[in-house]
């Protein structure tokens, strides 16, 4: 998980998922990156006011946070 931001540019920010299954290999679940949204209509806004590295690392968590709640039992 990682967010990040150019002083003059936009903010950005990504997860990868990775799982440790029970004979302690690891397995690659997904991603999800994206921009950090500011506009309030989009279906992707949650609340950042400014394109920042703290936002990007706030969506970062944010997004994983989605990403895990919506992942399979057995994996989750």
């Amino acid at each position: 998980m990682d967010g990040s931001a150019q002083p003059d540019g936009p903010a950005s920010w990504a997860v990868v998922v990775l799982a440790e299954m029970e004979d302690r290999s690891i397995m690659f679940v997904g991603y999800v990156c994206g921009h950090v949204v500011l506009d309030a209509t989009s279906m992707q806004f949650i609340g950042a006011e400014r394109q920042t590295n703290d936002t990007a690392e706030l969506s970062a968590f944010a997004w994983a946070t989605m990403f895990a709640l919506q992942l399979p039992q057995f994996i989750a």
